[in-house]
């Protein structure tokens, strides 16, 4: 098992690892309206994911959710 990570910074870059494993990379970056190397910055750590995309990110996990149900 993983262990959780515990700043706010990774858990932030853990939930885009996972979202992208889920739903593919492509399709993240594509609803967070960024490009494929902005989203792999921020999955790598190179810089923060912005406070404003965690909403869409949020929305994005919802609706992937829901898909899935269906």
């Amino acid at each position: 098992m993983v262990e959780s990570p515990k700043k706010p910074f990774e858990v932030r870059k853990h939930i885009l690892e996972r979202a992208g494993r889920l739903m593919g990379r492509e399709r993240l970056a594509a609803g967070l309206k960024v490009s494929e190397d902005e989203l792999e910055d921020w999955i790598d750590g190179r810089k923060p994911i912005p406070s404003n995309k965690l909403g869409p990110l949020a929305e994005l996990l919802a609706q992937f959710a829901e898909e899935k149900r269906h």
